[in-house]
């Protein structure tokens, strides 16, 4: 199937079914998005939290091989919320459906076998049927906030939210279960920003199981420390 032909699906009608507000939140695969405009609206977030509280508490999440592990259904149930018509969807549908997969090696041809996960390497319809996938993947609270690049989601809980880190945190996974996503626990990161004028810092919060604390994480391209340092 041709790559211009995808791209002109991507163009033409899937971009446009997609909600702008759905998209507020996610920098990576649309045409006004960059990790640049990412990182604005994570400086801008927590730094606004700051003014009202002592400290923030981000979650850098990352997903296992989140590209290859998609689950077409998954993303077919949620083209079926959008305003496609018909046809594209039932095109996008039949591209993803009943493909098979062969692995050439030294000379030798596996079976082929059925695949219903995963995109094809350089896929033109890959990137934004990714992004649709995690349209809603949101905060539980309006207080809190999440800034998504491509599968780099970062989760901002202030310290005087409504709605703690811990239940966010098993929202997320609660998504990520829902969606036949897996969780990378080993690199996701806690970093707490402290506001530099607070008189106290509270360095005794609580772990989140099995999430390591750092004090500086590499984050789209850059990094930054607890203090707000880049």
């Amino acid at each position: 199937m041709s790559r211009i032909v995808k791209k002109i699906v991507v163009r033409t009608w899937l971009r446009l079914s997609i909600p702008a507000e759905l998209l507020t939140n996610q920098y990576g695969f649309r045409p006004t998005g960059s990790t640049t405009a990412a990182l604005i609206h994570l400086f801008y977030s927590f730094t606004k939290m700051l003014e009202s509280c002592s400290y923030v508490r981000a979650l850098l999440i990352d997903f296992t091989k989140a590209f290859d592990i998609v689950d077409h259904s998954a993303i077919i149930r949620k083209l079926g919320k959008l305003q496609l018509p018909g046809n594209i969807y039932n095109w996008i549908g039949a591209f993803l459906s009943n493909r098979d997969q062969i692995c050439r090696y030294s000379g030798f041809v596996s079976k082929s076998a059925t695949c219903n996960r995963g995109f094809v390497q350089g896929s033109g319809l890959g990137p934004t049927l990714f992004a649709v996938l995690t349209l809603d993947l949101n905060t539980v609270s309006n207080n809190n906030a999440i800034v998504k690049f491509a599968d780099d989601s970062t989760l901002l809980v202030q310290e005087n939210s409504d709605v703690s880190v811990e239940i966010e945190f098993n929202n997320v996974q609660e998504w990520a279960g829902d969606n036949t996503m897996i969780l990378n626990l080993i690199k996701t990161k806690e970093l707490i920003f402290y506001n530099p004028k607070a008189r106290f810092c509270h360095f005794n919060l609580l772990l989140l199981l099995n999430i390591e604390r750092v004090t500086s994480a590499k984050l789209l391209g850059i990094y930054i420390q607890s203090n707000l340092s880049c």
